[in-house]
This record gives structure tokens, sequence and C-alpha cells, in this order.
């Protein structure tokens, strides 16, 4: 898609506009224009750069240890990384367990810090301390 028909997609509301944001930030199209058009907050755009910049490292480096853990932390799955690297998924997980990079979890804060509460509710993420 060119870039013309990038700055035309981003005005039409869907459920395609998130994957028109990233392709318009991979042709480097300033967050600035992309807000201008969508209206949506800088700190939303700047966290699919996030994505899209993780996602042409993956492409375009040689796999480390330090990069796996970076994806991982930012929640790409194993099969994503997988397929960017040219791996196996295989790979993947066995380079991830024999690196010790795996998901911990944290207790969902069901009453917004106001007062103190067990509550049995968890969920995953890789990076941090487990609360479990």
């Amino acid at each position: 898609m060119s870039v013309e028909e990038l700055l035309g997609r981003l005005k039409i509301v869907d459920d395609q506009r998130i994957y028109v944001i990233a392709e318009a930030i991979r042709k480097g199209i300033s967050y600035e224009q992309i807000h201008d058009i969508t209206k949506i907050d800088l700190w939303f755009i700047d966290k699919i750069a996030i994505l899209t910049e993780m996602e042409h490292a993956l492409e375009t480096q040689p796999l480390t240890v330090d990069l796996l853990k970076e994806a991982k932390r930012i929640e790409f799955p194993d099969n994503v990384i997988a397929r960017l690297t040219g791996k196996t998924e295989e790979e993947i997980k066995k380079m991830r367990y024999d690196n010790g990079i795996k998901a911990v979890y944290k207790m969902v804060d069901t009453c917004a810090a106001e007062f103190a509460a067990s509550t049995p509710y968890y969920y995953s993420v890789f990076g941090g301390e487990c609360e479990a």
C-alpha cells in the first residue's frame, strides 16, 4: 500500500485500523501525522510502534537471548517469533527453556488499591516477579 493510500485508510474507522496504523509507522509516517488523522493519542501510537520495532528487529537481527527476552516481555507469542526469525516454534521454546525465560503470575487488583483484599485472580506475563 502506498503512503497516499495509507493516509486515506487511516481515516476509516474499522477493525483493520490498528494494522493500517502499524503499516503507516513502518512506512515512516510520523506519529503526529497519524494522530492528526486518527485523533488517537500519541501514547497508543507509541505502543503500536514498539510492536512494529520489535517485529523489525526479529526479522533483521540474529535471535539472541536478550532479544528473545525483550520480545517475550512485550508479549510476542512463540509462533510469531518463530515466523519472524525463520525458526520453528519448538526452537523458540527450547531457547526460552534453556535460558530460563518463563511466564510469571501477577495478581489482579480487584479493588483498585482502595483497600486490602485477597483475590484468586492472576494473569501471566514474561518479566517481573511472580506473585502467585
